[in-house]
C-alpha cells in the first residue's frame, strides 16, 4: 500500500496492536483509526517516516506508554487526535514547537500531565484545543492569548486557578469555551457582557459575587455550581430575541426576581435556576414562558403562589418551594411530560384522573406536601412510569392492586441509557433524582434510568398489602412504612429479584417473616420494625447481613439478630391453628419418652439372652439404634 493516501478504519472492533509495517505507507496523508480496541505504545519510530502525513486520529482506543520527545518527521500534522486513551507520563507543549501547520490538537483524557511554560510564545496558530483532564496546574496558559485565530477551547477537569484573565474575552473568533471543573475564583470581567461565543460552560469553579450573562448570542450557557450572589439585572428586555437554547445558573446563592424575559426567549429549551435564592410568584415569572422550552427546573428557591398555567414540558421540576394549590390543569395535555417533581411545597388537593394519561411519564414525585384522596386506579395505565413517590402526604383509602399493572416496574432488563433531554442541536441536559432508600438520601445521576422505586410511605393507607406488588420484579426499592397497613407480608415479594431496599416498619403488619424473602439476594436494607411479627426470623439469604435494629419492636420475633433464642422463648404464632401450648407440648414428649425407655428395655433382655450369639447380637445393636435416631428427630421436631 505505498501508494495510498487515505485510510479510514474507524469505529470498527480491530484489536491488537498497531503493526510496525505501517511505515511502509509513506504516501498516507491521513491515518484514522479511531474507536476502536488498539492496545499497547503507539510506534513513534514507524509513523516518524510518514512525512506526508497531516491527519492522525488515533482517539478511543486503549493505547497506552508516553508521548516521545521528537516526532520525527511529522511535521506536516496539521491534526493531531490522541484523547480517551491510556497515554502517561509528562509531556511539554514547546515539544510541538516545530509543528507550524497544526491547528487541531487533542490530548484529552489521559494519564498526561501536561508542563506548560507560562512564558512560551508558539509559532503555531491553533484553531481547536482540547486539553481536558490532563493534570494542568496554575493559571489559564498565557499562550493562548497568542492563538489569534483560536475557535474551540476545552481546559475542563484540571486543576486551574486564579481569576480568569481579561484577555480571554477578548479572542474575537472564539466560537466554545469550556473551563469547567477547575478552581477559578474572583469576580468575571464586565466584559464577559460583551463576550459572544455560541458555547460557554463555566460550571464547577468558585466564581464569585455578581452574576453577569454575556451576549444574547450565546447559545449555550452553563455557570452553574459556583459561588455568585446578588440579582441578575433587571434590564434583560434583549434575551426577549436572545440566541439561547440552554441556561444553567444552579447551585449558586443568587436571589431576587427572575427576569421574566429570559424565560421568553424563542429558542429556549432548557432553563435550570436551581439551588438559588429566588423569590416572588412563580406564576409571574415562569408563567409565560416559551412554547420551545422543554426542561424547567427552579427547586430549591423560595417561589411562592399556585402554579396557574404552564407550557407543555418534557420536564418540570418545582421542589423544595412554597407553592400552593393543586396540580395544574394546564399539564393536562402534555402527553411528552416525563418527569413530574412538585415534592416538598406546601400543595393539596387530590390526583387528578388524568394524570394517568400523561403516557410518557417516567417519574412522578408529589412527596411532603398536603395531597389528600385515594391513588387514581387511573395511574396504572402509565406504562414508562419507573418511579413513584408520594410519600410524607395525606394520602388514604387502600393500596390499589392495580399498580401491578405498572410496566416499567415490572421490568428486570438494566438499561445502559442515561435518562437526559437531548436535541438535534446536540444540547443536551442530564436528569438527577434524590431517591430515600437504604435509610438515607441517594442521589441518581448517570444511572437514573436503571432506577425502579414505588415509595407510598408517612401516609394514611390502611388494609392488605396487596400480592400484585410482588409482580413489580423490576422494583429496587419499595417503602411502604408510616402507614395503617396490616395483614402479614405478602409471599410474592419473594419475586422482587432486583430489590435493594425493603421499609414496611411501623405498621400494623402481623404473622412470619415470609421464607421466601431469603431469596432476594441484593437485598441490602431491611426495616421491619414496630409492627406485631412472630416467630423465627429467617437465617438464609441476606437476612444474617441485618442487625437487631431490622426488627425491632416485634414482641414475638426470635432469632440470631435480636439475640433470642428461639428454643428457650415459645413464640406464638399469627393463628390459633397452630399455635401449640405447653400442657400439650409435655403430654406429647412424656409420652413419646415413656414408649422409648420400655423399648429399651425390651431390647436389654434380648441383648442378655442372645450375649453368646455375636452375630444376632450386633444385628440387635443395629435395629435399636435405628429406633433411637427416629425417636430423637420426632422429639427434636417437637421442641424446635
Amino acid at each position: 500500500m505505498s501508494s495510498l493516501n487515505y485510510l479510514y478504519l474507524w469505529d470498527n472492533k480491530i484489536e491488537g496492536t498497531l503493526p510496525l509495517a505501517i511505515e511502509s505507507m509513506y504516501s498516507l496523508t491521513c491515518l484514522d483509526l479511531s474507536s476502536n480496541s488498539l492496545k499497547g505504545n503507539i510506534p513513534w519510530s514507524s509513523l516518524s517516516g510518514l512525512s506526508k502525513l497531516s491527519e492522525l486520529y488515533l482517539d478511543s482506543n486503549q493505547l497506552n506508554g508516553s508521548l516521545p520527545s521528537n516526532f520525527g518527521n511529522l511535521s506536516s500534522l496539521v491534526l493531531l487526535s490522541l484523547s480517551n486513551n491510556y497515554l502517561s507520563g509528562s509531556f511539554s507543549l514547546s515539544q510541538l514547537e516545530n509543528f507550524t501547520k497544526i491547528i487541531f490538537l487533542d490530548l484529552s483524557n489521559n494519564l498526561l500531565t501536561l508542563e506548560i511554560n507560562p512564558h512560551w510564545i508558539p509559532k503555531l496558530q491553533l484553531q481547536y484545543l482540547y486539553l481536558s483532564s490532563c493534570n494542568i496546574h496554575g493559571d489559564l496558559p498565557a499562550f493562548i492569548s497568542t492563538q489569534y485565530t483560536i475557535k474551540f477551547i476545552d481546559l475542563s477537569n484540571n486543576s486551574l486557578s486564579g481569576n480568569i484573565p481579561e484577555w480571554l474575552w477578548d479572542l474575537k473568533f472564539l466560537q466554545a469555551l469550556n473551563l469547567s471543573h477547575n478552581q477559578f475564583g474572583g469576580p468575571l470581567s464586565s466584559k464577559f457582557c460583551a463576550f459572544d461565543a455560541q458555547y460557554v460552560d463555566l460550571h464547577s469553579n468558585k466564581l464569585q459575587e455578581n452574576v453577569f450573562l454575556p451576549h444574547p448570542n450565546v447559545h449555550f450557557l452553563d455557570m452553574s455550581e459556583n459561588q455568585f450572589d446578588g440579582i441578575i439585572p433587571e434590564n434583560m428586555d434583549k434575551y426577549g430575541s436572545s440566541q439561547l437554547i440552554y441556561l444553567s445558573l444552579a447551585n449558586n446563592s443568587i436571589d431576587g426576581v427572575f427576569p421574566h424575559s429570559i424565560c421568553e426567549g424563542l429558542y429556549l429549551e432548557v432553563l435550570d435556576v436551581s439551588n438559588n435564592k429566588f423569590t416572588g410568584n412563580i406564576s409571574a415569572s415562569f408563567g409565560s414562558c416559551s412554547s420551545t422550552l422543554k426542561v424547567l427546573n427552579l427547586e430549591n428557591n423560595h417561589l411562592e403562589g399556585e402554579i396557574k398555567s404552564m407550557v407543555c414540558l418534557q420536564t418540570l421540576k418545582l421542589g423544595g418551594n412554597k407553592l400552593q394549590g393543586p396540580i395544574p390543569s394546564s399539564l393536562q395535555n402534555c402527553t411528552s411530560l416525563e418527569i413530574l417533581d412538585l415534592g416538598y411545597n406546601k400543595m393539596q388537593g387530590n390526583i387528578p384522573i388524568w394524570v394517568g394519561e400523561l403516557i410518557d411519564l417516567r417519574i412522578l414525585v408529589l412527596r411532603s406536601n398536603k395531597f389528600k384522596g385515594e391513588i387514581p386506579l387511573q395511574l396504572a395505565k402509565l406504562q414508562y412510569l419507573q418511579v413513584l413517590i408520594l410519600s410524607n402526604n395525606n394520602f388514604s383509602g387502600v393500596i390499589p392492586s392495580s399498580l401491578r399493572n405498572l410496566k416499567a416496574m415490572t421490568n428486570q432488563t438494566e438499561s445502559s441509557d442515561i435518562l437526559q433531554y437531548s436535541d438535534s442541536s446536540s444540547v443536551s441536559y442530564l436528569y438527577k433524582m434524590e431517591i430515600v432508600g437504604k435509610g438515607q438520601f441517594l442521589e441518581y445521576v448517570k444511572y437514573l434510568a436503571m432506577v425502579r422505586c414505588l415509595d407510598l410511605s408517612d401516609n394514611n393507607f390502611s388494609g392488605d398489602i396487596p400480592q400484585g406488588i410482588g409482580f413489580l420484579i423490576g422494583l429496587k426499592f419499595l417503602n411502604l412504612s408510616r402507614n395503617y397497613l396490616n395483614g402479614t407480608i405478602p409471599t410474592s415479594f419473594g419475586k422482587l429479584v432486583k430489590l435493594e431496599s425493603l421499609d414496611i416498619s411501623r405498621n400494623n403488619l402481623t404473622g412470619d417473616i415470609p421464607a421466601e424473602l431469603q431469596l432476594l439476594k441484593f437485598l441490602s436494607y431491611l426495616n421491619i420494625s414496630y409492627n406485631n411479627f412472630s416467630g423465627r426470623i429467617p437465617q438464609g439469604g441476606q437476612f444474617l447481613t441485618f442487625n437487631g435494629g431490622s426488627f425491632s419492636n416485634n414482641e414475638h420475633l426470635c432469632g440470631l439478630q435480636i439475640n433470642t433464642s428461639c428454643s428457650s422463648s415459645l413464640s406464638p404464632k399469627s393463628t390459633q391453628d397452630n399455635y401449640v401450648s405447653e400442657k400439650e407440648w409435655d403430654e406429647d414428649v412424656w409420652w413419646e419418652v415413656g414408649i422409648g425407655l420400655s423399648i429399651g428395655l425390651g431390647f436389654l433382655v434380648v441383648i442378655g439372652a442372645l450375649y453368646f450369639n455375636k452375630k444376632y447380637c450386633f444385628r440387635c445393636f443395629k435395629i435399636m439404634d435405628e429406633v433411637i435416631v427416629i425417636l430423637d428427630q420426632k422429639v427434636q421436631k417437637k421442641i424446635f
